[in-house]
């Protein structure tokens, strides 16, 4: 249910796992972040699932850039959970200068003309 459990966040990706599932008979890209808004010992790191298309991109933007953590903003909802919650993204933006945006877009676009191929 989506309903009532909206959730906006503004933080940090601290760590990051990528994976395939699959959905609806296709494979689709999975990104589990820990996404840190203020200090852990405050309630400020949650668990988010970003899938689809976005994952993919979210991938090139944090091959991007590189070294620094990478500053995000999260549009999702809250899943409860038996071990907790996690957040769904529904939108994901990375808060990045413009030189490491173009680095990921150039990227993006080769992977897809690879795809098309």
């Amino acid at each position: 249910m989506r309903r009532n459990n909206n959730v906006f966040l503004m933080g940090t990706v601290t760590s990051h796992s990528t994976r395939t599932i699959p959905v609806d008979g296709e494979t689709t890209p999975v990104m589990d972040l820990l996404v840190q808004t203020d200090n852990p010992d405050k309630g400020g790191r949650h668990r988010v699932f970003v899938t689809g298309r976005q994952a993919t991109e979210l991938f090139h933007f944090m091959n991007a850039s590189q070294d620094e953590p990478l500053e995000v903003t999260i549009l999702g909802w809250l899943h409860s959970q038996v071990d907790g919650a996690v957040v769904m993204a529904g939108r994901v933006t990375a808060v990045v200068p413009r030189a490491v945006r173009k680095l990921a877009v150039e990227s993006i676009r080769k992977e897809r003309l690879l795809e098309s191929r």
